[in-house]
Parts: C-alpha cells; sequence; structure tokens
C-alpha cells in the first residue's frame, strides 16, 4: 500500500494531466469550410463535388454534397483558396480569394444555374460573412495593427482595442 503523500501526488498528477487534454482540445490551428449547394428554385443537390484548393501551397481538398445538398471540410490550414463546385447538368462555379483564418468555421452556399458542363462561373470573394454556425466573437489581427501602436507605453491590453467586442475585466 503505497503511503499518503504519494497517493495525493499521484492523484494530483492524473488531474493535471486529465485538465491538460481538455485544454488541448480546445485550441486549433485550422479552420472549416462547410454550407449547402442548391439549384436555381433552392432545391438541394445531392452528390456535387465541391472543391478547394490553395494555390499558395498546392493543396486540394474534394467532398462531395451529401442527401440534403450539404458539404463540410474539416481541418484546412489557414490561408486563400479556391472553391470550386460541379454538379451534372449544371454550370460550374468557382469563388477565388476565400480567406480563412484559425479556428473559423467559414459558412459558403453554392447557387449552381442549369447549364451545360462546359460553362464556369467566377466569383469574386467579398468581406466574410457573420459565422452563422458559432456565437463566439473573435478575431485576427494582423501584423500591420501591430505596427501601428504606439511605441511609448505599449501593452498587451492595447490588443483588446482592436478586437470588436472585447472586454477588460480587469
Amino acid at each position: 500500500m503505497p503511503s499518503k503523500p504519494a497517493r495525493i501526488i499521484f492523484t494530483a498528477c492524473v488531474c493535471i494531466l486529465s485538465l491538460t487534454g481538455f485544454v488541448a482540445r480546445g485550441q486549433t490551428s485550422t479552420a472549416t469550410l462547410s454550407g449547402t449547394v442548391t439549384d436555381p428554385s433552392e432545391g438541394n443537390i445531392p452528390n456535387a463535388i465541391v472543391r478547394a484548393e490553395s494555390p499558395e501551397t498546392g493543396l486540394k481538398r474534394e467532398v462531395r454534397t451529401d442527401e440534403s445538398g450539404h458539404y463540410s471540410i474539416n481541418f484546412l490550414p489557414v490561408g486563400r483558396y479556391a472553391v470550386t463546385v460541379e454538379a451534372a447538368g449544371f454550370k460550374i462555379m468557382r469563388v477565388q480569394d476565400v480567406v480563412l483564418e484559425i479556428g473559423q468555421t467559414r459558412t459558403l452556399d453554392f447557387k449552381l444555374d442549369v447549364g451545360g458542363v462546359q460553362e464556369v462561373v467566377e466569383v469574386a470573394d467579398s468581406a466574410p460573412p457573420l459565422d452563422r454556425t458559432s456565437p463566439v466573437i473573435g478575431t485576427v489581427i494582423q501584423p500591420a495593427q501591430l505596427k501601428n501602436l504606439p511605441l511609448n507605453g505599449r501593452n498587451w491590453a492595447g490588443l483588446m482595442l482592436l478586437a470588436p467586442g472585447a472586454i477588460n475585466t480587469g
């Protein structure tokens, strides 16, 4: 039978190790791209091919939509992507410059037009839409924003002014 201090140390180590597992799961360096593919009458398109390609790294990921037209591409490294959707009997649609940031779940819905397979519709991506999948308010602070902070009295708390919805609780 181990001594009482040995049991206390063992119990403390087990508690610490179990808690670090939960903390590590909350941290991510990837993003998710998901959405729905529909036809002009808002009907879902099953088995459509959704392809995300990074021109910077050459990474290509491809998934097919399910019966309800939904797709999800998980664990995409952060960066800029070109997303292409194609389905039999519909025009191919391509969206350029889709930017994914750390921990982001980006919803990108597609409405395909009926047409020949040879026709391609190019769309330039606009400002990122509101994240409809999470109530979390977050932002990525860009290097240019850091460089514009005043040098005199620079403090980490000044970064909170750059993040919308950030609150200093003291």
